[in-house]
């Protein structure tokens, strides 16, 4: 078993050779609902895809931008992929209602945290 196997989740049918195992690291919020979700797309002619849906990624985007654990720098990108996901796919804005305040709630919080941490410096 390779590291990618151990550390990560390779979901779909038939052997792991078959799978390419990924990485999440907030694995324990909505990642079973978005792959259960998950649209199949035709790549080219005979690779096909299963795409976890724009809500869904900014379902899981947002648990990863909550992580405290996290490096600063990498939750505001998680923010601004969330942001880029919701001005271009329309759906999530109908999909989650309150995504403006989330991404502001989220966004205030870690600019605070980030603050507090350059102080102590």
């Amino acid at each position: 078993m390779t590291g990618a196997e151990r550390n990560g989740r390779a979901p779909g049918l038939g052997t792991s050779a078959g799978r390419t195992p990924v990485k999440f690291s907030a694995e324990h919020v909505g990642i079973a609902d978005a792959v259960a979700r998950a649209e199949v797309i035709d790549v080219e002619a005979g690779l096909r895809l299963r795409v976890a849906t724009a809500s869904d990624l900014v379902i899981l985007k947002l648990a990863a931008a909550e992580e405290p654990s996290r490096r600063s720098s990498k939750r505001q990108q998680d923010l601004a992929d969330v942001t880029k996901l919701v001005e271009e796919h329309a759906e999530v804005s109908k999909a989650l209602p309150d995504i403006e305040q989330r991404i502001a709630t989220i966004g205030t919080k870690i600019f605070t945290v980030k603050n507090v941490s350059d102080d102590r410096g």
